[in-house]
């Protein structure tokens, strides 16, 4: 939720954004000049690899014994509800499927991931956590122009679907910040899940300074990292998002989900998030 940080925490949480965004610009400068020094390369290709490094090293796993702390408490106390068919978007390296071991009404579980030099650190994860005949890898985006081609190319669409559904349960852990469209990727998500399942976010958003519980300054924060570059050089996230809104406005033709369970968290931060769960109508 929201309770009141420390002074201390406050701070960390306006610097923390200026951390990642030095750390992805450092892997951007480094493949930059690997790719002059030793081969040509297209600019796409160097975005990927840059995003890669910079994923493996924000996501690297802590030391034994280490708490959890701000959002990395989240997603271990939502992805073990995942049950029957699942689709996880934009996994990454597989930070978060670990959490997935637990999930024991979870069939089977499709990760779509359009990084390929993440892919193999994926599949490791999912073996390291004993999901090695559960977990599948599909090379896609969450986007719909690349999830619906990718999930055919696997074998996962019928002529029905995607309109009638095919997932009991979509997974989103920070992946719709960087999504060309947010409208059109929640309406694709909401056409792919079944009448009855259920759609797991872990998302940070635009902060809700306008709100009791909002920062001004976290806001402010939210743009000044925006116009510095962050959304080149960090996978093409967008920190100004209102992933809430867009998450609701996928059902409102259909009469809007039948239950909404979303908290917002760290809203005085200028990385808040908003988690929970949201079911379709049966």
């Amino acid at each position: 939720m929201s309770a009141s940080p420390t002074f201390a925490e406050w701070r960390a949480s306006m610097v923390l954004p200026g951390l990642l965004l030095y750390l992805a610009v450092k892997s951007f400068v480094l493949v930059l000049a690997e790719t002059v020094i030793k081969r040509n390369r297209p600019l796409s290709e160097i975005k990927d690899e840059a995003f890669s490094r910079f994923w493996r090293i924000i996501n690297a796993p802590p030391p034994p014994g280490t708490p959890l702390a701000g959002s990395m408490t989240l997603p271990p106390a939502l992805l073990p509800e995942a049950s029957g068919v699942v689709l996880e978007l934009g996994p990454g390296s597989g930070a978060q499927v670990q959490y997935f071991a637990t999930a024991t009404k979870a069939t089977t579980i499709y990760g779509a991931e359009p990084c390929l030099p993440l892919h193999d650190d994926l599949r490791a994860n999912a073996v390291r956590h004993g999901l090695r005949d559960k977990y599948r890898i599909v090379t896609a985006g969450a986007e719909k122009e690349t999830l619906i081609p990718g999930l055919a190319k696997a074998g996962l669409l019928t002529n029905k679907s995607p309109n009638s559904g095919i997932f009991d349960t979509v997974v989103c852990v920070r992946v719709l910040c960087s999504v060309k469209d947010l409208h059109e990727t929640t309406s694709a998500i909401y056409s792919l899940l079944k009448p009855g399942g259920k759609l797991i976010v872990v998302e940070h958003t635009v902060n809700p300074w306008r709100t009791p519980t909002g920062s001004y300054v976290g806001r402010l924060m939210q743009t000044v990292y925006e116009s510095l570059g962050w959304t080149f050089f960090v996978g093409n996230c967008h920190m100004t998002r209102d992933i809430r809104k867009g998450i609701m406005d996928a059902a409102v033709s259909d009469g809007g989900w039948v239950k909404v369970e979303l908290k917002n968290h760290f809203s005085w931060a200028a990385l808040p998030y908003v988690a929970g769960t949201v079911v379709k109508r049966s």
